[in-house]
């Protein structure tokens, strides 16, 4: 058993079995006030890298076992034996190593941790309502049911709220508070303080727990193929869940609402049910036959979740209308890079009772998405003191937030160069008070603290600014990390493409389209589309002039490398800071070595991908439909790849020792006139919001960037803000020159 669980079972299995007269409503404020604060929400289990998967199956596995147990312990027959049947059954089923896809020890210390401390409260709970409610009846129908193990003879305790139902029966007793207790079979009352306290129960054989866990899943078996035998072919024309019945008859006390829909073709094979609690934190999906068939996996046991929820929500759906789409969200996020993972985590939890949907074409990180890499420069120095703001911001994040800090890597930047950066950033730092420790080195003085770089190509080189508290980041752990955080905060995500936006008659817009026909909508819909955002609007409403992006943002690459580093010298490269080399004869960039020995460089100056969009009939720069033109990989032109392998020579020399290259990546990004990003409604389309032109300078602003873009809004921003980010605006100065793009691909080709 995992350790967060043992002194959770523990108490369990310690309950006192002594007992007083009080109202209980079951385990509802036990689990609605402890286990649903946990915002995990429990998707359709299919392998993934994320945590959700892993950690949405234990958490499921573990609520289940535990309302079962308490049911169980309520019922007061065989106490101690079904306590150790579950704990076996937690043995079995609940293995701490899924968790190992972390990607740090303390984020799975931090998680495990939360998850314990919770369901420790939780145990709390149960024993002191266990001790409130439950009774052991003395008439001799509970002795036979005692003796042998007839669930369908067991007693109840019973509330004034309602009927109270067993999870094991299908009959409903009710009475008031202070009169339970009822004999279903022998209707005979007998007042609680006449009746006899529990007796003790002896210690289970291992033969008994084997025979009861054979008599369990015998029972499962039964009930199951008695709920299949609800289903009938009269719901060729309106499919309305069997399930729906079977709760009404067992689950009264607990309300339930479904909607109806019709099938108006009998070819439909299957469909799906959907189980949505009030507060849409938890959701299990089954499938079933409309003929009556199911499969293994398929059991529509609602117990374990009426116990703790206010409305159950079931709708049987055919497969082909099956999806979110008949849901009503706050906030569709579209696109799960820097702008979308840090959006939506800063909407959940801004907003702990929006629904929120994260929709990308693949588990985050999308490997052809800008924010997607191997790691990421993070510095706060700008010579725009406004973004120097908001990257000393987001640099304490990365220095101090559990979510971030453990993928931060403090190694300090050197910036060599001859156009004035340095200098400018120094007066800004003095400008806000502060002072980071960073200095301009004569490029001797350079040379002297830095001597891996004495074989560099400093030709023209003037100052050296210096900057320890610079660094890197781990690109693709970072935004899983956030993902996760976003998911627990009560995030949907959704593996779609989105072809389409949806208008209705006042072109607003209302919702997305995905590339299997399915239909989201929500009164916000936020484009995090990055390169990919002109395409986008020129493929939804490519009549609708006023809509069109029209060169405020352009799809824009850059070339990277990544360089495998021979352990035997790896050592040389360790100390190394993260190095620009901003010369007119080299524009580029080193991240110093992974832990693994992997180097990134980067040739600054970026080009387009010029189509021309028929439809709308305009020229577009889009990425290329090759993902191998987008990920790390060979499919580079040679002579991007020959000015990549430049800045390696420039950077190190004859002292890069011990590298070979090992993959190439042209990075496409959204590149707008004069870098500032686009974080601004779209004046032309109410309820259409864009978050992007990231220009390759965003993706340090993780923590952050989603703040601004949730202020953005609610109209939150600073006048400053809202101009400078502003969908039409002046786009004065520069914030990174050098990323405006030169050349178009077909010019390398």
């Amino acid at each position: 058993m995992g350790a967060p669980f043992a002194p959770f079972m523990e108490q369990l299995l310690r309950v006192d079995q002594r007992h007083t007269s009080k109202e209980s409503s079951w385990l509802d404020a036990i689990v609605r006030k402890e286990l649903v604060e946990i915002n995990i929400l429990i998707q359709e289990f299919e392998p993934s890298d994320c945590l959700l998967t892993n950690l949405g199956e234990y958490l499921c596995r573990a609520t289940e076992i535990t309302s079962q147990l308490a049911y169980r312990m309520a019922n007061g027959n065989h106490i101690s034996t079904y306590a150790q049947l579950n704990v076996n059954q937690m043995h079995k089923q609940t293995d701490l190593s899924e968790l190992g896809t972390l990607d740090s020890i303390a984020l799975k210390h931090t998680t495990l941790k939360l998850l314990a401390e919770k369901l420790d409260c939780a145990s709390k709970d149960i024993r002191q309502t266990w001790k409130a409610c439950i009774a052991t009846p003395s008439s001799p129908s509970a002795n036979r049911a005692s003796a042998s193990g007839d669930r369908d003879n067991t007693v109840l305790p019973v509330s004034n709220t309602g009927p109270s139902i067993s999870p094991f029966l299908h009959e409903t007793v009710a009475g008031p508070s202070n009169q339970p207790i009822v004999d279903v079979q022998q209707q005979q009352i007998q007042p609680i303080d006449e009746q006899e306290p529990p007796p003790t129960a002896a210690e289970p054989s291992d033969a008994a727990v084997e025979n009861l866990l054979s008599e369990a899943a015998n029972t499962r078996d039964r009930s199951f193929q008695e709920r299949l035998q609800d289903i009938d072919t009269q719901y060729n024309a309106c499919l309305t869940p069997p399930a729906v019945d079977l709760w009404n008859r067992n689950y009264r006390d607990v309300p339930i609402s479904y909607e109806q829909i019709i099938n108006e073709e009998r070819s439909v094979a299957e469909a799906r049910v959907l189980i949505d609690t009030s507060t849409a934190k938890l959701q299990h999906t089954t499938k079933v036959d409309i003929n009556g068939e199911a499969s293994k996996r398929m059991e529509i046991d609602l117990s374990y979740i009426g116990a703790w929820v206010d409305t159950i929500k079931i709708k049987l759906v055919p497969n082909s209308l099956y999806y979110p789409s008949f849901l009503m969200a706050d906030y569709i996020v579209v696109g799960a890079g820097v702008f979308g993972v840090s959006t939506a985590l800063h909407l959940a939890t801004s907003e702990p009772n929006a629904t929120v949907y994260l929709v990308d074409r693949s588990p985050c990180p999308y490997p052809s998405a800008a924010s997607s890499d191997l790691n990421k420069i993070v510095r706060a120095d700008y010579d725009d003191i406004f973004y120097m703001r908001l990257a000393l911001e987001a640099l304490h994040e990365w220095n101090n937030n559990p979510l971030y800090k453990p993928f931060f890597h403090e190694t300090g930047m050197l910036f060599a160069e001859e156009i004035g950066m340095g200098h400018a950033s120094l007066n800004n730092y003095k400008k806000l008070g502060i002072n980071p420790g960073a200095e301009i080195f004569t490029p001797s003085q350079a040379l002297e603290k830095f001597p891996i770089f004495k074989k560099a190509n400093w030709t023209g080189v003037k100052d050296n600014y210096y900057n320890p508290r610079s660094g890197w980041g781990e690109a693709d752990p970072a935004a899983r990390a956030v993902v996760q955080a976003a998911l627990s905060a009560g995030v949907q995500y959704i593996q779609k493409t989105v072809e389409r936006l949806i208008f209705d008659e006042e072109n607003a817009c209302v919702g997305i389209r995905t590339d299997d026909n399915n239909e989201m909508r929500a009164k916000a819909i936020i484009l995090c589309t990055g390169a990919w955002t002109a395409q986008l609007i020129a493929d939804s409403a490519p009549h609708n002039r006023d809509l069109q992006v029209d060169g405020r943002m352009v799809a824009a690459a850059a070339t990277s490398c990544i360089v495998q580093c021979d352990p035997d010298y790896l050592h040389l490269y360790r100390d190394a800071p993260v190095h620009f080399l901003g010369m007119s004869h080299t524009h580029g960039e080193s991240i110093p070595p992974t832990i693994d020995g992997k180097l990134k460089f980067n040739f600054e100056v970026s080009f387009t991908n010029k189509q021309y969009h028929k439809a709308s009939n305009q020229t577009i720069s889009v990425p290329p439909m090759r993902t191998s033109q987008s990920t790390w990989s060979q499919d580079v032109p040679d002579e991007l790849k020959g000015k990549v392998r430049k800045v390696v020579e420039h950077v190190y020399g004859t002292a890069a020792l011990g590298l070979k290259f090992e993959s190439y990546r042209m990075c496409w990004d959204a590149v707008t006139p004069n870098q500032d990003w686009i974080i601004s409604p779209h004046p032309a389309c109410k309820g259409l919001y864009i978050a992007g032109g990231g220009s390759f300078h965003s993706w340090k602003f993780l923590p952050v960037m989603g703040k601004y873009v949730t202020q953005m809004l609610k109209g939150q921003l600073t006048a400053e803000q809202a101009e400078k980010w502003a969908w039409d605006r002046k786009n004065e100065g520069a914030a990174c020159i050098m990323y405006i793009p030169q050349n178009d691909l077909k010019d390398y080709l």
